[in-house]
């Protein structure tokens, strides 16, 4: 009987099926954003769809050549904050009516992450469906903003599947193109020193830095783009010493009024994160690195002290390919819980907006289950304390 529901399931709900499903939400999302009136950006009104057209607009810039990183409060608020190598990728979006280009650049996103997590080996088809289930409302948020972190969280996967299958050239690509959208994808090189030909893949990494870095020369001078990458290099550093987020450093600030050095506790962070590199005699075991690959999910988002939101898509990613790919366990079981409910559940409309604004978003309420759960899985990790599911 049980095998007769099983496989009924696999037939009615399938991850082809899933996929269709997550394309008609990215497209009708989409539309929705586009139909919604304008809102308080900056203080002015502009479209609901704010963050496309900054997205959209820096491949105009680098067409013109002028500073990608100033504020156009004409064509929308806040600042563009990428690379120049993916202001000119968005010039696959440029050209199309905004409510077109807004549904490719969900659809991509979407799609990444999909594959990303479709591309996992070794783990069935019903636990990857959980996986991208237990991240559903994370990523519809993701899609509501028109961010880039479903795209984000997508590649860094993806590179672990390259990894997996011997695709070096490939997961140098994916590597590299991330760190061009965020920086923070540099973090997942450290998946490299668990695989052997750690000098090839270097070589390849270093090959397609350079070639995205010099991208840009498409269209612009090779003084052009040093300036832009000059301007950008300003930008970070100045955002780097004024915001807080959804980060360990804003539980810090703002739960106990504590206010420690950025680069000490990034230094503590990534002592943490390297820990698990003793357990050289782990790095053969399958379930150690996908473990790895859920620490970096979610590290990405904890250190990055202006981490919002709707960054989260990365971090629940990471937390439910922990849990799906395991056996359960009560602790376990408990954790996913309390981590469905605080970081997504309660973010949605089913807490009063009240509530949301002034208490769960000040107080980086999700944040604080990701910080135990990253902290188990470094315990799980050193001490081997982890049952990898059976695979059919």
């Amino acid at each position: 009987m049980s095998s007769n529901r099983h496989k009924l399931w696999e037939k009615t709900f399938n991850l082809k099926t899933l996929f269709f499903v997550l394309l008609l939400i990215a497209i009708v999302v989409s539309i929705q954003q586009y139909l919604l009136p304008d809102t308080n950006f900056f203080g002015r009104l502009r479209p609901h769809y704010n963050n496309f057209l900054i997205f959209k607009y820096s491949f105009k810039h680098l067409l013109a050549n002028t500073n990608l990183y100033e504020l156009y409060s004409h064509e929308y608020g806040d600042l563009f904050k990428y690379s120049p190598t993916f202001a000119l990728f968005m010039g696959l979006f440029y050209y199309f009516p905004d409510w077109l280009g807004l549904i490719f650049w969900n659809v991509l996103n979407v799609s990444i992450l999909f594959f990303g997590i479709k591309s996992l080996p070794n783990i069935d088809e019903r636990n990857k469906i959980f996986i991208i289930l237990f991240v559903l409302f994370e990523l519809i948020g993701n899609i509501q903003n028109e961010q880039s972190n479903a795209l984000m969280g997508g590649l860094i996967i993806l590179s672990f599947g390259f990894f997996e299958r011997k695709k070096l050239l490939l997961a140098a690509l994916v590597i590299a193109f991330s760190i061009y959208i965020k920086l923070f994808g540099i973090v997942a090189i450290a998946l490299f020193l668990l695989y052997p030909n750690k000098f090839r893949f270097l070589t390849y990494f270093m090959l397609w830095f350079t070639i995205l870095w010099a991208l840009p020369l498409i269209i612009i001078s090779p003084d052009q783009l040093i300036n832009q990458y000059m301007n950008w290099a300003e930008l970070l550093l100045t955002d780097y010493t004024t915001r807080y987020g959804f980060s360990i450093l804003g539980i810090m600030q703002k739960w106990f009024l504590f206010e420690p050095s950025k680069w000490i506790v990034m230094f503590a962070g990534i002592l943490f994160f390297c820990s698990v590199y003793i357990r050289k005699d782990l790095f053969a075991d399958y379930g150690f690195r996908l473990l790895f690959l859920s620490s970096i999910l979610i590290w990405v988002i904890l250190f990055n002290h202006a981490a919002e939101s709707s960054g989260y898509i990365i971090c629940m990613t990471g937390i439910g390919i922990w849990y799906f790919i395991q056996e359960r366990t009560t602790t376990n079981t408990v954790l996913v819980i309390i981590a469905f409910i605080m970081m997504s559940l309660i973010y949605t409309d089913i807490t009063p907006a009240y509530y949301r604004h002034n208490y769960l978003y000040p107080y980086y309420v999700k944040t604080i289950p990701a910080i135990i759960i990253w902290l188990r899985i470094l315990y799980e990790m050193l001490f081997n304390k982890y049952q990898i599911k059976a695979t059919n």
